[in-house]
């Protein structure tokens, strides 16, 4: 009766994985009689990644540029199922044995790629294994053999290049979203946010800006414990990143062993999964010849960073100088066209846009409101008398001391001239109406000096409210407008009976 040899692939690889290392440094090995073998008939087999199990001897035995790859990993009296679980991680080990058996069973020269974790370093090894089923001739096992290649350089670089994509379509991606975002705190989170996700051996990212006090606050992060962010705070002469005590360097760095550093040093903040940082990648952010703040990119692996990533994050560096000095000359653009130059208060087309804002919102909520209008009392005549300086001084005294007496949540406008405007929420009118009744008499008590002459800012205003007075800004600013000019010929007739 003939034999069945049909080859449980699963079992084999249990027997495999118990079978002995035998390393193999030569063409030749000795046999239990002492005599000569010759395993490998081509010697650049034996320095290349070359392995081969035989069933009947119970060992594997692998060549020296294999025992190279796993260096520090590998031990005498080793099996092939112990280095096996001592390069590749627990979490990628069932995924191995399953592609490993199905090279097998494939019956063909195949091939699958795995990371593995080599003792004596920190970055990644990706290695490519080959493995072959040989027969005798009445289909029984004689032995599986293979080669293992390191094609880290390969792996890494396609990662490098997909990565610096995305990284592209990330800066792209800022760009178009720049001008929609209110603030360089939500661009920087954008940024942050984008590159973490476009560089996967990156754990976290903070974008640190210098205060007044000379320390170093994290202004943005990903990745960190929002409290330790709060807290932490680095001072100047302790960053990693400077030449000397006096020179910061222009470029992006890396660190490495940040996590061995001893001494007075501030340490990391801590991170939002407890791991720890030992890599850091750095670049200072110039503005116009000035420290804008520091891109620092962390990784939990040590010297994970190369040259490659310096290369891209003085890309990304360039990049975000030129986002950041587009994103700050927006907004010096969008502050002018919004605010008037003399006093700093908004105009009235953005009055106009803040007014409907808030409209909304006290319809939704059912609140009140109240708009007030108010025009400076004889500016034309200081014009006429003192000259234009002085027109400008009347002007920039009545808005400096309206800002200091009302709320900071008050918004004011200059509508243009001697003319403006005020919105006040969550406020009682008749407790406006004191308050503006009092700031009257307190401008009345305080004027100002010019060419030795005494000046009192004086003005007329006059308020409506929502919604018991009026539902639009047009029903509302004619009704506050008209009491404006009635509240200032009352004035004049006042003033006009006390001289007759």
């Amino acid at each position: 009766m003939k034999k069945d040899y049909t080859i449980n692939m699963v079992k084999i690889v249990e027997q495999l994985k118990n079978a002995y290392i035998v390393p193999i440094t030569r063409t030749t090995i000795k046999t239990g009689a002492g005599e000569k073998s010759i395993l490998f008939s081509n010697p650049d087999l034996v320095k290349e990644g070359f392995w081969i199990w035989k069933p009947k001897e119970k060992v594997i035995y692998i060549t020296k540029g294999i025992i190279d790859a796993v260096e520090g990993s590998y031990a005498q009296s080793m099996t092939i199922g112990d280095l096996i679980k001592t390069i590749i991680t627990p979490e990628q080990l069932p995924a191995f044995l399953s592609n490993f058996t199905a090279l097998l069973e494939s019956g063909q020269k195949r091939s699958f790629i795995t990371e593995v974790k080599i003792k004596t370093s920190d970055t990644p090894v990706w290695i490519q294994i080959s493995g072959s089923v040989n027969r005798y001739k009445n289909n029984r096992l004689k032995d599986i053999s293979g080669i293992v290649e390191d094609i880290s350089k390969t792996v890494l670089s396609e990662q490098k290049n997909s990565q610096l994509m995305k990284i592209q379509d990330a800066l792209l991606d800022i760009n178009h979203h720049m001008a929609k975002i209110g603030d360089l705190d939500k661009l920087m989170d954008l940024i942050l946010n984008r590159i973490t996700e476009a560089m996967s051996h990156i754990d976290c990212a903070s974008f640190l800006t210098l205060n007044k006090d000379n320390y170093f606050t994290i202004s943005n992060s990903v990745g960190y414990d929002p409290e330790a962010v709060k807290k932490f705070k680095l001072p100047y002469n302790e960053l990693f990143f400077k030449k000397t005590t006096a020179e910061m360097y222009q470029a992006p760095m890396i660190v490495n062993d940040v996590h061995r550093i001893k001494g007075n040093v501030t340490p990391m903040a801590k991170t939002i999964d407890n791991i720890q940082i030992k890599s850091l990648l750095n670049t200072p952010i110039i503005i116009d010849n000035e420290l804008a703040g520091i891109i620092s990119l962390d990784s939990s692996r040590n010297y994970i960073f190369d040259e490659d990533d310096l290369e891209i994050l003085q890309y990304i560096k360039e990049q975000i100088e030129i986002a950041i000095s587009k994103y700050r000359m927006y907004e010096k653009i969008k502050f002018i066209s919004r605010h008037d130059q003399l006093t700093g208060f908004i105009n009235r087309s953005y009055f106009e846009e803040l007014f409907g804002q808030n409209l909304k919102l006290a319809k939704r909520y059912r609140s009140s409101f109240s708009l007030v209008v108010m025009d400076l009392d004889g500016l034309k005549k200081i014009n006429d008398n003192y000259g234009h300086m002085a027109g400008d001084l009347l002007i920039t005294t009545f808005s400096e001391n309206i800002k200091k007496y009302f709320r900071e949540s008050d918004i004011f406008s200059r509508f243009g001239g001697d003319e403006f405007a005020g919105l006040f929420l969550a406020i009682k009118s008749r407790t406006l109406q004191k308050k503006f009744n009092d700031f009257t008499q307190l401008l009345i008590s305080k004027p100002f000096e010019y060419n030795e002459d005494k000046i009192i800012c004086s003005f007329s205003y006059g308020l409506a409210a929502y919604p018991k007075e009026g539902t639009t800004f047009m029903e509302l600013f004619k009704l506050a407008d008209s009491r404006m000019y009635k509240f200032k010929n009352d004035k004049r007739n006042n003033l006009k009976r006390v001289s007759d």
